[in-house]
């Protein structure tokens, strides 16, 4: 399909997701006419001591605010060169991706103006030659939107988030309102992140991942510099306010890792792709909705029968039992590698 090359304007969350699935079906759309409409900064608003945090930058804080600058040039590095190593970057690369940083009074707030590094990172994808095509930057560029604009905040947080506050007598709207808002920026991250894993090739999934490692890094540093702040709330696409507690929490565990467990799952599949020595398997639990590739290595699983069952259930459209190695994280499946294949 030819791209298009009238501009695609994305002014909500809704269009940045509507703009990913089109692309996930197939429609050729470049970063370069992508136009943002909806957010170019991230606002740091922390409060806490007033002869500490009232229009006032401390020591700590600044060292906060370099982290995040030190971490935004390890994902522009990223892009634009595949690894996170800050000897790559050029005194012209770091211009480009370089932060300015407003600081107003009342609490401490802190406006970091991000225009210029989406552009930054634009270009940065504009200059991969090989690994990846256009679609796949495309994909990824949004990607770091998402993760940017809040996604960075893990499932898991969410989740102890809301066991809290089951516990409480009431909640007020507004609360729910941003709860839900900043899980749904979360959910589509991790939609992005699976079909990232699922149809992109290895270089925009390392690309992809060190995105979020290193945006979820930027953000904690600037918690850290302020770990004694009351509250801190932080606006992107949405607000989320963080309690001092939060702030804790987020610091002793930025980002969530991936845990490999052995599980034997009962899956539909709704692809196959076959290379040499490997079968990649699209799959979905019956009741869940989200697709995970499963890998099975055609020279550890030769038994005819054993890919024969696989064929079978894609025709069919029924389930098949895999047992392997899962990798899971905030109980998401990303993916799995088969050891034995069998009939439910």
């Amino acid at each position: 399909m030819e791209a298009s090359a009238l501009p695609i304007n994305i002014n909500s969350l809704g269009d940045l997701e509507t703009v990913f699935n089109s692309l996930m079906a197939g429609e050729d759309i470049r970063i370069e006419n992508i136009k943002l409409n909806f957010f170019n900064s991230i606002d740091f608003k922390i409060y806490g001591d007033e002869n500490k945090y009232n229009g006032t930058l401390p020591s700590s804080l600044a060292q906060g605010i370099c982290e995040f600058q030190t971490e935004m040039y390890k994902v522009y590095t990223l892009i634009k060169y595949k690894t996170s190593n800050l000897q790559k970057l050029t005194i012209e690369d770091r211009e480009a991706a370089e932060l300015v940083f407003t600081i107003n009074p009342g609490c401490t707030e802190i406006i970091a103006s991000l225009k210029e590094l989406f552009e930054a990172f634009g270009e940065a994808f504009a200059k991969v030659t090989q690994g990846m095509s256009p679609t796949q930057k495309t994909m990824c560029f949004l990607f770091a939107l998402a993760v940017l604009g809040g996604g960075w905040i893990g499932t898991s947080y969410l989740e102890s988030k809301a066991s809290i506050e089951e516990k409480q007598q009431e909640i007020q709207l507004e609360d729910v309102k941003q709860k839900a808002e900043i899980e749904r920026m979360t959910l589509l991250k991790d939609g992005m992140l699976s079909a990232i894993k699922e149809h992109a090739g290895v270089d925009t999934i390392e690309r992809a991942e060190g995105i979020q490692e290193h945006t979820a890094k930027a953000f904690t540093g600037v918690l850290k510099g302020a770990s004694d702040a009351t509250h801190i709330t932080i606006t992107g696409v949405d607000k989320v306010e963080l309690t001092h507690n939060d702030i804790q929490e987020i610091i002793k565990n930025p980002i969530e890792k991936a845990k490999s467990e052995q599980l034997t799952l009962e899956v539909l599949i709704d692809s196959i792709k076959r290379s040499a020595d490997k079968l990649t398997l699209s799959c979905h639990e019956p009741t869940g909705e989200t697709s995970f590739p499963i890998y099975v290595d055609t020279s550890f699983i030769n038994d005819p029968d054993e890919i024969g069952i696989i064929f079978d259930a894609m025709k069919g459209n029924k389930t098949i039992k895999i047992l392997g190695s899962y990798k899971v994280r905030s109980g998401v499946i990303e993916q799995g590698n088969a050891s034995t294949i069998s009939h439910p």
